[in-house]
């Protein structure tokens, strides 16, 4: 999968470079839909502001007001979406989540499905995690 390009000529000066690969990419169409990248850290860790830039930037450059940091699941948790955040200031919508990775193929594909169609349930949300009233990244 060829990515998006993150920088490109200044004034006819310079080439194209920085290529951008996000994990996943749903598409319909000719539409991007929803990005998703994969974290192998734990979510309860917080959220890396690395990982903040990097969805903004996917944001832009695929033009996707949907995106999804998806983390591997801890024993406790069972999988599913833990909280939402608004990209400020715009109308991209970022969504924390979880899977657990034990589960069988056929389980995390519908869990990845629940996801991107906006119908899974919140998991077991960290208390730093859960949005305020009009919080933004």
């Amino acid at each position: 999968m060829q990515g998006a390009w993150a920088l490109g000529p200044w004034q006819g000066e310079g080439g194209w470079s920085h290529a951008t690969r996000p994990n996943i990419l749903i598409r319909r169409g000719g539409e991007t839909v929803c990005v998703i990248d994969t974290k192998w850290k734990c979510l309860s860790d917080g959220i890396a502001q690395a990982d903040v830039y990097q969805m903004i930037a996917y944001a832009r450059l695929y033009r996707c007001p949907r995106l999804i940091l998806l983390y591997p699941a801890t024993q406790s948790d069972i999988g599913g979406r833990v909280g939402s955040r608004t990209l400020s200031p715009g109308p991209e919508r970022l969504d924390l989540a979880n899977v657990r990775i034990e589960a069988g193929e056929l389980e995390i594909r519908t869990s990845l499905r629940r996801l991107v169609s906006g119908d899974a349930v919140f998991g077991n949300p960290a208390a730093h995690l859960a949005p305020s009233a009009g919080e933004h990244l």
